[in-house]
């Protein structure tokens, strides 16, 4: 059985994306054939117990964050760290057929797996799954100047220009690249597409509110996902528009954000000040499952994302969620959204003034809206099927032979 390494500097779990991302990577790579090593900080996911772990133990902050000099410390700390990890790997004689690496915001660790792919002569796939440089200059407000934004673009295109192959999230992405840097490496889309077993089990809303403790008879909305540091001024404005426009009947609309982290105090805070304890649940962090339940019981989920460069071209995996338990989604009118969505999409312009008007036409057309929700489901089982994603790892690999 040939031997593949799976690396991403991250805390893995069973609920957030990017390690959801990295674990269907691994299941495919096991499927077509391959025993897989997953390299990641820490491992929390039990899913990742079929395959062997290392821990590297070095959490990257990134050093755009508060307290710029302590961060800058701490990143040169945990970046030799990681260089030390890496050469003890080399010095064990390690024994591997295929590296790959998924970008999570420092790009050492990517660089390290790519410069080791090199010494033991394997071939290389990059998972380049968010646009990094893009996030940096959108959500921190950093020019393209900025040394940071340059080191970025730096090790992007130093890994795109040494892989066998690229798997992006997103067609705008692909496009982006070939247009860069021509044909070579080949470049894949590897949609964000989650597998949802016994799906059967989500269909019936009403029995899943009873069981969630939601009421009964709100328009429910979701966001399902954690709040990064970029995202807390957007939602933030759009909790105090929600309590500026829509809590004064109590009865009609309940917000659920699916998720948990840091952030939580903040907006705990912010519910209690605008006393919309009754009108917004935050979930906290929760296994995928039930995560997917409160999605899977709302009327309409939501991506809120403000109109930059970055949200044009990501294409998180709560999309797919959504289209594959038929929950409608307001989104961006971006070419990613579009081209999945079609027409069954509801669209906003990126200002909040619009996503109210969109959650507004929503409250007052509930018939639309459940048939945007059949042709969701039929659009998903249709064309992002599991096992359309299965075979189109198996036809990249089978070209790196």
């Amino acid at each position: 059985m040939k031997k593949a390494i799976v690396t991403c500097n991250i805390n893995l779990t069973d609920s957030d994306g990017k390690s959801l991302r990295l674990l269907s990577i691994a299941k495919t790579l096991h499927k077509i054939g391959f025993k897989v090593t997953l390299i990641v900080n820490k491992c929390y996911s039990k899913e990742a117990k079929k395959f062997s772990i290392i821990e590297n133990g070095s959490t990257m902050k990134d050093t755009l964050l508060d307290n710029f000099i302590e961060k800058l410390f701490h990143y040169f700390k945990q970046s030799i760290k990681l260089i030390s990890f890496y050469l003890k790997i080399l010095a064990s004689g390690i024994d591997c057929d295929l590296i790959v690496t998924s970008l999570a915001g420092s790009e050492v660790d990517s660089l390290l797996a790519c410069i080791l792919s090199k010494i033991e002569k394997v071939p290389f796939i990059y998972d380049y799954d968010d646009p990094s440089p893009e996030l940096r200059i959108a959500f921190f407000g950093c020019s393209t100047y900025d040394p940071r934004v340059k080191f970025s673009v730096f090790t992007r295109n130093f890994l795109i220009k040494n892989s066998s192959l690229v798997l992006t999230a997103a067609d705008t992405i692909r496009h982006e690249i070939i247009k860069e840097f021509g044909t070579r490496p080949k470049i894949y889309v590897w949609y964000n597409i989650p597998r949802i077993d016994n799906i059967e089990l989500y269909q019936n809303k009403k029995l899943l509110r009873r069981k969630l403790g939601l009421k009964m008879d709100a328009f429910i909305i979701s966001y399902l996902g954690r709040v990064p540091s970029w995202g807390i001024l957007p939602l933030k404005e759009m909790l105090v528009r929600f309590a500026e426009n829509f809590w004064h009947d109590k009865k009609t609309l309940f917000l659920i954000i699916g998720g948990g982290g840091r952030w939580e105090k903040y907006f705990r805070k912010l519910i209690r000040d605008f006393s919309l304890k009754n009108q917004i649940l935050i979930t906290g962090m929760k296994p995928r499952k039930e995560a997917l339940e409160f999605l899977a019981a709302s009327d309409v989920s939501c991506i809120p994302f403000s109109s930059n460069v970055a949200a044009y071209n990501i294409l998180p995996t709560k999309l797919f969620e959504a289209m594959a338990l038929g929950v409608p989604i307001i989104c961006l009118k971006s070419k990613n959204y579009v081209n999945i969505l079609g027409e069954d999409g509801i669209y906003f312009d990126g200002s909040y003034e619009d996503f109210f008007k969109k959650v507004q036409w929503c409250i007052t057309n509930r018939e639309k809206l459940n048939k945007i929700s059949s042709r969701l489901m039929s659009r998903f089982q249709r064309e992002y099927s599991w096992k359309k994603r299965l075979m189109t790892l198996k036809n990249a690999t089978k070209l790196l032979a």
